[in-house]
């Protein structure tokens, strides 16, 4: 979004300034000042684990998940309340995280000719029957909310359908979500091979949520990875 709006700023926002008064982000025009966007474990295409919540037809305790990993999801659960402070729920990253939402945010932003785009999808479970389930290092807060989004299909609001392609996950957020945004263009990561406007994809990192973020109660050494995407970053022209 960041990256849209440098490029094409925002007419509503425009349209709502009086006297000039109005930020540059909003008036376009500045695209030539991003060389690429690295998306990490990023929701691309939001979250199942939030339709999941609001989906009447699924029985979250129908789950059966390790005793212990209930008091960490709650405490995972109770750090992330959205706040809002009075503004408008639509302000919050809580609301762009539905699918509906998210696609529909996916539809304003195009692919910039001459940006490089990257994603670095993860996961951290394993296939189990019809399902997936969490690997032996993911971080406990993580675990409950694994086992559900590994378990859970179903049907957004506005049509679009959860299924099992949507299972596998890092403990936050489902691996497919993680690899480009639907309907953009993108390939596997060619290092000597690579090309803007497109999503350059990285093969599956195996690690959670915040395994590229150095990790929560496991800690993880992360330099060599950033410091290889760096150098890749740095040989595109």
């Amino acid at each position: 979004m960041f990256a849209e709006l440098m490029a094409h700023g925002d007419e509503e926002e425009r349209a709502a300034a009086k006297d000039g008064d109005i930020s540059p982000l909003f008036l376009g025009g500045m695209e030539h000042r991003i060389h690429s966007v690295a998306a990490v474990a990023c929701a691309l295409n939001g979250n199942s684990a939030f339709d999941m919540l609001a989906d009447p037809d699924f029985d979250l305790k129908s789950v059966k998940v390790p005793w212990w990993s209930r008091y960490f999801g709650k405490r995972m659960s109770d750090s992330l309340q959205t706040e809002t402070d009075g503004r408008d729920i639509r302000d919050s990253g809580d609301y762009d995280m539905q699918i509906d939402r998210a696609l529909v945010l996916n539809g304003r932003m195009t692919a910039l000719p001459d940006v490089y785009y990257y994603s670095v999808p993860c996961s951290c479970t394993k296939k189990s029957g019809d399902r997936y389930i969490p690997e032996r290092g993911m971080e406990p807060f993580f675990v409950m909310r694994s086992y559900q989004i590994g378990q859970y299909t179903g049907m957004t609001k506005g049509g679009t359908k959860i299924d099992h392609e949507w299972n596998e996950n890092d403990g936050r957020v489902s691996t497919v979500s993680e690899l480009l945004p639907f309907r953009a263009p993108g390939r596997r990561l060619d290092p000597d091979n690579l090309k803007p406007g497109i999503w350059n994809v990285y093969p599956v990192y195996k690690g959670d949520h915040m395994s590229l973020q150095g990790g929560l109660l496991h800690k993880h050494d992360i330099r060599n990875f950033y410091l290889d995407m760096l150098s890749m970053i740095k040989t595109a022209e």
